[in-house]
């Protein structure tokens, strides 16, 4: 609504998920998500503050796409199901009378292109600018961006190119954290979340895990299901290892 077609089309091009099978071409972004809608309006936002360069509200507005981006990054993949008439029942236990539809946000990982590509122009652009905590700021929001999108590549099994993104957060930021090989980093970074869980809390998250591996083989998703699956198996490896889980806790996890 009230969207022009011709900007729509141009931030498909620049912004849209990579085609991996041609990483030159993008498919189109999703307009029937918010954070797509929030693009545009930037986009159109940066044509007024444009006059006063370098402003706050330019700034600002430049996050408001980054942030976007990277909200599609973690939840731009869309579903939406049809649950046929009393299929379901409401809190009442009634059966429902008509079809429903339920929409679930799930990750897109061929969104990191699209976010890195943007980020980097933007820290260019900031780079010689007066406020230099504005500009660290960037760069410390690009470097968590970087770790988060190097450990979701490995986890999805997408190891080339977890690689690559790793190899960039290591050139751009190094720390010595990152002095150690992507599948060590990867490690230390499962270890670090799950070691503040205590056995229930890992139960649940094994559980969660099962219960997103299910959802995506319903619909058709089965790369994603394979590795919630393998992600479940690596918890519970890891607290067989760590913890000396004794057998009736283990037929519990």
């Amino acid at each position: 609504w009230k969207l022009d077609p011709v900007i729509m089309q141009q931030l498909n091009q620049k912004y849209g998920p990579v085609n991996w099978d041609d990483p030159n071409t993008n498919f189109p972004l999703d307009w029937r998500n918010a954070d797509s809608h929030a693009i545009y309006w930037a986009v159109k936002g940066l044509e007024t503050v444009l006059e006063d360069a370098y402003s706050t509200e330019e700034a600002h507005t430049d996050r408001v796409i980054n942030h976007s981006l990277q909200s599609l990054f973690r939840r731009g993949k869309t579903f939406i199901y049809t649950i046929p008439a009393g299929s379901v029942t409401d809190s009442s236990s009634t059966p429902t009378k008509s079809a429903m539809k339920t929409i679930f946000f799930r990750p897109d990982l061929r969104m990191f292109e699209s976010y890195n590509k943007s980020t980097l122009k933007i820290l260019e652009k900031y780079r010689t600018g007066k406020k230099k905590t504005r500009f660290q700021g960037m760069q410390n929001g690009h470097r968590n961006m970087l770790k988060n999108a190097a450990f979701s590549f490995y986890q999805a099994g997408l190891i080339r190119q977890a690689q690559r993104i790793y190899g960039q957060l290591k050139q751009l930021y190094p720390r010595p954290e990152f002095d150690v090989p992507l599948v060590v980093f990867a490690k230390n970074r499962l270890r670090y979340e799950l070691q503040s869980l205590d056995i229930t809390s890992a139960r649940e998250l094994i559980q969660m895990m099962l219960r997103e591996s299910y959802f995506r083989f319903a619909v058709r998703d089965d790369d994603e299901a394979a590795n919630r699956e393998k992600l479940a198996q690596g918890i519970y490896d890891y607290y067989q290892s760590e913890f000396a889980i004794d057998a009736e806790e283990t037929e519990r996890v």
